[in-house]
């Protein structure tokens, strides 16, 4: 048995919760194969929802193997909603492709999340430099996984990307 997940609260609007897990749950790559690919067609979306072949460009079915079915019990599952996911350019790194915006359950924050004036309001720096507040300790079933971890920190996958690839928040909270 794994460590159970603490949920950081990033908003609260009327009866819905928006949370961020306060450690590395997992390490997977963000496409099963190295291409240029954005948020909507990769495979990590897949694999963190439960989506079939249709869902990421690799045609990989997710549907019984996943996150979601890993991390929730089925009481839990019902209650996370849907999620319009706003998958636009960067408006702090011009070279940030975003792509058509997404319907899920489970996704990753966006570099504008992370880092600019929409940081803020979730608790991380203002600047894109080194933020306490994103600086990620990593699960024991994620070191199990693979995850680099230097002094218990590691890295941690955002769902907006640069012209070749995803991006991440580096161990200094960079």
């Amino acid at each position: 048995i794994y460590e159970p997940i603490k949920w950081r609260v990033l908003k609260i609007e009327g009866n819905r919760v928006f949370l961020l897990s306060d450690i590395a749950l997992d390490a997977q790559k963000y496409n099963s194969v190295k291409e240029k690919i954005i948020w909507g067609t990769s495979t990590i979306r897949s694999w963190l929802n439960g989506y079939g072949s249709a869902s990421n460009r690799q045609k990989i079915d997710y549907s019984s193997k996943n996150f979601i079915n890993s991390a929730f019990t089925t009481s839990e599952k019902e209650e996370i909603t849907d999620t319009t996911v706003i998958n636009s350019n960067s408006t702090n790194y011009g070279t940030v492709v975003g792509g058509n915006d997404t319907r899920d359950k489970v996704f990753f924050l966006s570099s504008d999340e992370v880092y600019g004036d929409d940081a803020l309001v979730y608790g991380f720096a203002l600047s894109g430099g080194n933020d306490e507040a994103r600086r990620v300790k990593s699960s024991i079933y994620a070191k199990a996984m693979g995850a680099q971890v230097y002094e218990d920190i590691c890295f941690w996958w955002l769902r907006s990307g640069s012209s070749d690839s995803a991006m991440n928040v580096d161990r200094s909270g960079y």
